[in-house]
């Protein structure tokens, strides 16, 4: 039993380290001014060591012997492939072409911080505005079908794994809709909010909408009675 034990222990601290690494490269390439992963290359790097630590997870909780041991290592691992999410998803949001060309010219901003100009050109406040404009946009032909899908279905898939991750690892904390959509709208205003001081995008209520929508929807979705009593089959440490 020992023996079988340190094995899996090994396995366990090979995943950590492969993931730490992943994440290592990934930030490496990200924060330089002079390489760019296109989306594919940066859902592989980030994706890749999110699928090993559920992998080594899997292993964990079939072959650990104490309840205690599975539901711990349940908990911690599912919080690590939260964070490396959450560090793809940063770096997506705030480690575009904009902040690289901020970094190659040593300036980000293009205009006075909380000035008139940066109000107009980095903050909409107007509900459907942006939607609006993707609609004329489209049949005006002024911009293409697929930078509109990007923008729109984008926006609702960014923050839907929010939807899996909070009732799954936070369960004792959100126990209802309304707790996990406070959560996620505070989460989303966060990000728009450094999105606009920062210049790297522009903070859009209706972006605000779509990312809260898309996160709504998957939780919804894990909680129809077949879904929750798979992801119970693959997940049983837990509260959700």
């Amino acid at each position: 039993m020992a023996r079988g034990y340190y094995k899996y222990r090994i396995v366990h601290i090979f995943a950590v380290f492969f993931a730490v690494c992943m994440v290592a490269l990934g930030l490496y390439v990200d924060f330089h001014p002079l390489w760019y992963m296109n989306l594919f290359e940066k859902f592989i790097i980030y994706l890749a060591p999110m699928i090993l630590l559920f992998w080594d997870l899997q292993i964990h909780l079939k072959n650990l012997p104490s309840v205690g041991e599975k539901r711990n290592i349940q908990r911690r691992m599912m919080k690590m492939i939260f964070l490396i999410y959450i560090i793809a998803l940063a770096t997506l949001l705030f480690l575009g072409s904009t902040f690289r060309a901020g970094l190659s010219e040593r300036n980000i901003w293009k205009v006075e911080p909380f000035s008139k100009d940066h109000i107009k050109y980095y903050l909409n406040l107007e509900l459907l505005k942006s939607v609006k404009m993707y609609s004329n946009a489209f049949v005006n032909h002024t911009m293409t079908l697929r930078i509109i899908i990007l923008n729109m279905v984008g926006n609702l898939i960014a923050f839907a794994p929010f939807g899996f991750f909070i009732p799954v690892i936070y369960s004792k904390k959100i126990k209802n809709i309304f707790s996990f959509v406070l959560v996620v709208a505070l989460s989303c205003t966060t990000m728009e909010f450094i999105q606009f001081i920062t210049m790297v995008g522009q903070a859009d209520i209706d972006d605000l909408l779509l990312n809260v929508m898309g996160a709504v929807i998957t939780y919804l979705f894990v909680y129809i009675p077949p879904i929750r009593k798979a992801i119970h089959a693959k997940l049983p440490y837990g509260d959700f």
